[in-house]
């Protein structure tokens, strides 16, 4: 499973770097530079807001996309959009590692998501799988009790 956990973590960190940081952001870059005329710093730093906000929105799971939102809905947005945020602060920052060193990083905090969500739901199933057989087996002891203990 680790290992399942680990490629699946690495092709979507690579494909939604790619383009969310690679080409989005960069594409945003380049239109905010032209349509601005700002320094980099600025348009840098809005580029990577909106990319971030685009990241989360596009997260969203779209049963969340309703005129009356739940929590989970706001707080799943909040999240996306602030790994977004940070994965485009990575990508940026040439000490971080730029595209590279965002790659890594939504891997990592991609696999950690994965993993951690499978040995959670294995150890509901194994939870579910012991608590069927208790309940078949008291079943199956009241069965026997009213064979041997019928209503007179």
């Amino acid at each position: 499973a680790a290992a399942v956990c680990a490629a699946l973590a690495t092709l979507v960190g690579v494909v939604e770097e790619v383009l969310f940081r690679g080409l989005l952001l960069g594409g945003l870059k380049t239109w905010f530079g032209r349509v601005l005329g700002a320094p980099g710093v600025l348009t840098a730093g809005l580029s990577v807001a909106l990319s971030g906000v685009l990241f989360g929105v596009l997260h969203l799971n779209p049963k969340q996309l309703t005129l009356t939102p739940t929590t989970e809905a706001y707080v799943t947005l909040a999240l996306q959009c602030t790994t977004g945020l940070w994965f485009g602060v990575v990508a940026q920052s040439p000490l971080l590692g730029g595209l590279c060193g965002a790659i890594i990083a939504h891997a990592a905090y991609d696999f950690t998501t994965f993993y951690s969500t499978h040995l959670a739901v294995t150890s509901q199933y194994a939870y579910a799988r012991v608590e069927a057989r208790r309940d078949m087996s008291d079943s199956i002891a009241a069965a026997r009790w009213a064979q041997e203990h019928p209503l007179q």
